[in-house]
């Protein structure tokens, strides 16, 4: 029998006999203090030139003292006054290696972006053949019987990179054949003119063009109609009057950049007493993507047609811009340029009946490319009937991609070839490795890409040769397609059109996303990514080439939706598939605060732990990149350098720095048991 001394003997000592076995318990002691393994790390915004070694050592002090495991370095712009640090510069290149000597005497993991920006794999050193790459044509209606000796136009070329693909004939489909230009009005009134290559911000453009110039036909999505901003109710009108009756079948409208219109199409037999159409839906794709889109109707016959805008989004005091704006008469396939991966989005669509003579029979077609000269000269016989002769080719995909410094400012390297990923990597992230050393792979221990948003390509010099290995069948019939033609017939072209998406989803997979990841792997360095975005893709496939699939968590956007976590799957989904144990996120980011204009600085630990684990850690991310943290160069200032009202500014300026320790801890202890 125990006696109650003996009892309460064992009592007082049961818990210190627990203590000592959690002493021995791994789990238990990394529990109470986490392994670098899970704790948070700082996107490391380096801005805009503005960089200094004491600063660098001091950030990265900081960093260390507040438990942070490492930084995911880049440099942006966000309209910061410029410094006097350039990419690739003798200084430059002696910071970014103090850099990681520094995380090497800390004991903290570095990471580089894959290019300067917060996106893609861009620079001033990406020759246009090697940039993203995307189909253009240009037109010649011929009739025959005849002998055509002519010079086919070059269509549409940036970056001064133009690549011939072929030239091709088809026979002339219903309405293919009109040719009249309508007298374009507007109400209220507009102004020509001609947009940058850089992201227009609402100031910086180019004189006007002169008056006569009617750039909403030219061609040329460089040139717009820029239309002023109408008070709450009331619609923007744009009348198009031709000399005669005119049969129409479709509408392609090229809107400004990160513009959305909604509206409808009007006909008049008489110019007074308007009936509508259909309804008109363009939607933007992002601030850096000019969308293109083609809707299709039924025939509608008549003088005047106009487009009345009745509700539409612009980030540029609410004005309108419009660059391209036609009336077709030949019968083509709804949203088309979506299907053929022009631009990445298809959203709602609306095909309308596809009569016999709309349609072109593949053996129909002739291919006339090596009867082009050099200079754009061909030479043809043209058999009977109505002809459509089609120059197509392949340019590189410029895009206004303002996030770098201007000095580093570039085009965006082709994602459909390995090639120019390894000619892009030889000019940036190859010359980081070289700095590191030995400490590559360790002190250095990343490389990452974030969100895409550099726009969609649909073309690489070697994607037939590509397609018809990956689908099993010739492309060059249906080539036609490639201009919203329906070739066969719908279903025919459409699931063309699905091979086309498939290919290029498959080629940024493989080559891309597959391609970093090896790169990263041959220098002992892992490769995390954001795998989404207004490109053709494949996210699942494309996160699952990385070791550390990531997501984005907005706190703005979880104080408005709370109940939406769908952005979470993007890590998670792609992790559990492919056997990923680490799912990144891109933590308590934020946008500019409209009435405060205070940013990150309105939010603090109190008000983002519930974000954190009802939304975060219950999402099933398990390792937390903190966006962001801005270098601070000089310490004269507080608090400091700012990425323009973006982000959570987590940095040793925030007035709550030197207490966030124990937050950091607890984000840590929750992410080291999610790893387990």
């Amino acid at each position: 029998m125990k006696t109650p001394l003996t009892i309460l003997t064992v009592l007082l000592l049961a818990p210190l006999a627990a203590l000592r076995a959690a002493d021995r318990d791994p789990l238990a002691q990394e529990f109470a203090k986490p392994p670098m393994s899970a704790r948070p790390r700082v996107y490391w915004y380096w801005m805009n030139g503005n960089l200094s070694k004491e600063g660098i050592t001091r950030d990265l002090e900081a960093m260390k003292r507040t438990g942070l495991g490492g930084a995911l370095a880049t440099e942006v712009a966000c309209g910061i006054p410029e410094g006097t640090v350039h990419t690739l510069s003798p200084q430059w290149m002696e910071l970014v290696g103090h850099a990681i000597r520094e995380s090497d005497r800390l004991g903290l993991q570095l990471a580089f972006f894959n290019g300067t920006g917060w996106s893609g794999s861009q620079g001033v050193w990406v020759k246009p053949e090697n940039a993203m790459q995307q189909v253009v044509s240009s037109e010649t209606r011929v009739k025959g019987a005849t002998h055509f000796k002519g010079r086919l136009a070059q269509p549409y070329t940036q970056a001064g990179f133009y690549r011939d693909i072929s030239v091709f004939a088809v026979p002339a489909v219903e309405g293919d054949m009109q040719e009249m230009k309508p007298r374009i009005s507007t109400d209220p009134v507009g102004v020509n003119v001609r947009i940058m290559d850089l992201h227009d911000t609402g100031n910086a453009t180019l004189p006007p063009l002169p008056d006569e110039a009617d750039v909403l036909t030219d061609g040329d999505p460089n040139t717009a109609l820029r239309l002023p901003a109408r008070r709450e109710g009331e619609p923007i009108v744009i009348t198009l009057e031709y000399p005669t009756p005119f049969t129409a079948r479709s509408l392609t409208v090229v809107p400004g950049f990160w513009q959305s219109y909604e509206g409808e199409l009007q006909v008049s037999a008489d110019g007074v007493h308007y009936r509508k159409t259909f309804s008109i839906s363009i939607l933007s794709e992002g601030p850096v993507t000019r969308v293109v889109r083609t809707l299709s109707f039924e025939p509608e016959t008549a003088r005047w047609f106009r487009i009345v805008i009745d509700k539409s989004r612009s980030p540029i005091n609410g004005r309108v811009e419009l660059s391209e704006l036609r009336l077709g008469g030949g019968a083509r396939v709804d949203a088309w340029e979506s299907l053929t991966g022009l631009i990445a989005a298809i959203g709602p669509r609306h095909q309308p009946p596809v009569q016999p003579a709309d349609v072109i029979k593949p053996e129909s077609m002739v291919d006339l490319s090596s009867r082009l000269q050099p200079d754009g000269r061909l030479e043809w016989d043209v058999p009977q009937g109505d002809w459509i002769v089609v120059r197509m080719g392949h340019t590189a995909f410029s895009i206004p991609y303002d996030t770098p410094p201007k000095w580093a400012q570039g085009l965006e390297t082709d994602k459909l070839s390995r090639e120019a990923l390894a000619a892009h990597w030889s000019k940036y992230m190859e010359k980081i490795v070289k700095l590191a050393g030995p400490m590559t792979g360790k002190a250095l221990a990343a490389v990452h890409t974030d969100s895409w948003e550099c726009g969609s390509q649909n073309w690489t010099p070697r994607f037939r040769e590509e397609f018809t290995k990956r689908r099993g069948y010739d492309m060059t019939p249906y080539l036609p397609a490639l201009t919203g033609r329906v070739v066969g017939n719908v279903e025919q072209t459409e699931r063309f059109f699905w091979d086309m998406r498939r290919t290029i989803a498959d080629l940024i997979g493989d080559n891309y996303f597959g391609g970093l990841a090896e790169l990263a792997h041959s220098k002992g360095m892992l490769f995390s990514v954001e795998a989404y975005g207004n490109a053709v893709m494949d996210s699942f496939q494309c996160a699952g080439r990385s070791d550390i699939p990531m997501c984005e968590i907005w706190t703005s956007e979880w104080k408005r939706k709370p109940e939406e976590n769908w952005n979470m799957k993007w890590g998670s989904s792609p992790a559990h598939v492919y056997g990923r144990r680490l799912v990144g996120a891109e933590a308590f980011s934020t946008s500019p605060d409209k009435e405060h204009g205070l940013g990150g600085f309105l939010d603090h630990p109190y008000s983002m732990k519930a974000i954190g684990d009802n939304h975060i850690f219950c999402g099933g991310v398990n390792l937390l990149t903190m966006h962001v943290y801005a270098h601070q160069p000089w310490d004269e200032s507080a608090p400091g350098m700012t990425v323009g009202g973006y982000g959570l500014d987590f940095n040793r300026g925030q007035t709550w720095w030197n207490y966030a320790g124990p937050w950091v801890d607890y984000l840590s202890r929750c992410s080291y048991m999610l790893q387990q």
